[in-house]
């Protein structure tokens, strides 16, 4: 059982994660930028530690403060809430050097499922199945109009690190193919740093569910379906659950 925890988030996500590890009998440790001096997941928690300047890039993102303000404090775990270093691989790898658990995926996950080739071959190697399309990133345009011999279209050409609903592209004949497929390299390379692109057979009138998953490493349990086809630009605006 967790004795002490650092919440390296703020705003409501905090708010939520002190006052559910409240309910646990685990005391807590709050971060905060300059700019957060007075907010409410300060003055909930137990402790609370100035991380930097108001700029997220100095505080929040600051890896190395997070880590020494939870050191300071004699924390044994930190959560990482949503959004800023949630899904950072290299972060989930240094709070687990540094002794303390992590209350997320391994870095080796997060890694995993942040190269959406890699998750996808993960996928098929368990034996879910997969929209027909490419098993491995695609080296080329070449390579793209070879593989649509196979798919037919709509396709869709996808950044390989891809989030958010950024890095996509539909085509529906060759022509938008070929200006679609340079136009995604482009905006994959600028959003993520990565240009690589993978291609999927386009499921037309889809709905999106996701199934939620919660783990401790050892034991696994799902928490039922999540309807998210409600979207704007290829991103979620409402999520309805059980």
């Amino acid at each position: 059982m967790l004795q002490k925890l650092l919440v390296a988030n703020r705003g409501e996500i905090a708010v939520r994660i002190i006052r559910a590890a409240r309910d646990l009998g685990i005391a807590t440790v709050a971060v905060h930028s300059d700019a957060d001096t007075t907010a409410l997941h300060v003055q909930i928690a137990d402790e609370a530690v100035n991380i930097g300047p108001p700029a997220a890039r100095k505080s929040y993102l600051n890896a190395e403060a997070i880590l020494q303000a939870a050191a300071d404090t004699g924390c044994d775990s930190v959560h990482p809430g949503y959004g800023f270093l949630a899904e950072n691989a290299g972060f989930a790898d240094a709070v687990a050097a540094a002794g303390l658990a992590f209350v997320g995926p391994s870095g080796d996950a997060i890694r995993l499922m942040g190269d959406k080739v890699a998750a996808r071959s993960a996928a098929a190697a368990a034996g879910v199945p997969v929209v027909p399309g490419a098993m491995g990133r695609l080296h080329g345009i070449d390579e793209a109009l070879e593989l649509l011999t196979e798919t037919g279209f709509p396709v869709m050409i996808k950044a390989a690190a891809g989030g958010g609903g950024r890095g996509i592209r539909i085509a529906n004949n060759l022509a938008e193919f070929t200006q679609a497929f340079p136009q995604a390299e482009t905006e994959a390379a600028a959003a993520f740093g990565d240009g690589g692109l993978y291609m999927e057979k386009v499921v037309e009138r889809a709905r999106h569910i996701e199934v939620q998953i919660l783990g401790d490493g050892t034991d696994a349990v799902h928490c039922f379906e999540r309807e998210c086809s409600l979207q704007r630009r290829r991103q979620k605006v409402w999520e309805e659950a059980p």
